[in-house]
């Protein structure tokens, strides 16, 4: 999809507005789905006339059939923001008025924190789990995916979209490229990860030579997909014992990420080490572009660890929020 694709009286002010994003560093490729249905609904409601009316408007704030309140949410603002840069070139526009409404879900999300002995177990019958009689090395490639998820806290995208030259066992460094809000990053890599990883690599490569990716599917030039990881990993569960609690209840593959987070501070609090030095760090680490989401996992590592409540307690008031929700992607 490109922004030719836009046909609608405002398709012009469409694909200014994507330049601008462009302009500014933001990829901008996942909205122009939706940028893409606003423009057809524009289409249908303008009557031939260069402007975002009320008619548009109250069509697309509809909550979708099996929406979730957030996604509703997301395109309103999207919606919202087109509409303010209409304005600002002299086309009418209808703004939504959200102060008016909650697009937050009424549960607070938790994320599951992985004990320490679970992290073991968990690894452990990874390495024991069978390998797939079409893929004889995928046990040992997915023992190596969850190892660096808990280690490095990558995002699973981030994870499968690695590839052999991003990884740098000489100095220890992954290098993550195009993450989530497009910008790349590098992670240093703990001595006995570059030792897995000096035998996996070799081995993988010599298996599927012509994929670059170093977790490769076997029909194409392409990663495993984040479908296919999931399944292992709850097969993996299952095998060390960990129970899943149930849809939105996880344990979830990314909850090794939230893992890593708490498990850190936690560390960094038993070492006695600054706090307020040890955050923007670990928001670096895990490619945050806000503190304040990075903050949240001190309230939630106070919560996990309640020994740790009293060593914290001396910075938390200040910068420990509520937590109200995490990241999900």
């Amino acid at each position: 999809m490109t922004v030719n694709d836009f046909s609608s009286p405002l398709a012009q002010y469409f694909r200014e507005f994507v330049a601008m994003k462009h302009a500014l560093g933001y990829k901008y490729e996942g909205a122009l789905y939706h940028l893409r249905m606003l423009d057809k609904m524009c289409t249908k409601y303008s009557d031939g006339h260069a402007c975002l009316s009320k008619e548009t408007v109250d069509a697309w704030t509809v909550k979708r059939p099996n929406e979730s309140v957030r996604t509703q949410g997301k395109r309103i603002s999207l919606m919202n923001e087109v509409g303010e840069f209409l304005i600002q070139r002299d086309i009418q526009a209808h703004i939504f008025p959200t102060k008016r409404r909650s697009f937050h879900s009424p549960t607070a999300f938790v994320p599951y924190i992985f004990t320490h002995e679970q992290v073991k177990v968990f690894l452990q019958a990874a390495d024991r789990h069978p390998a797939h009689r079409a893929h004889p090395v995928s046990n040992h490639m997915y023992s190596v995916l969850f190892r660096i998820l808990y280690c490095c806290g990558l995002r699973l995208s981030e994870a499968l979209k690695l590839k052999y030259n991003d990884i740098d066992l000489k100095n220890g460094i992954l290098t993550v490229r195009d993450a989530k809000f497009g910008s790349d990053r590098l992670v240093p890599m703990t001595e006995s990860l570059c030792e897995l990883c000096s035998v996996y690599i070799p081995t993988i490569r010599a298996h599927l030579p012509h994929n670059p990716h170093i977790f490769p599917t076997r029909f194409s030039a392409d990663p495993v997909t984040s479908e296919s990881a999931y399944t292992y990993f709850r097969k993996i569960l299952w095998e060390a014992g960990i129970s899943h609690g149930g849809r939105g209840k996880g344990p979830r593959v990314h909850d090794f990420r939230h893992t890593f987070s708490v498990h850190s501070l936690q560390q960094w609090v038993a070492d006695g080490k600054d706090i307020y030095v040890a955050l923007p760090i670990l928001a670096t680490y895990l490619g945050h572009d806000d503190l304040k989401v990075t903050e949240k996992y001190l309230r939630l590592t106070a919560e996990v660890f309640p020994e740790m409540l009293k060593l914290s307690e001396a910075y938390s008031q200040a910068v420990m929020p509520e937590v109200k929700f995490y990241e999900t992607d």
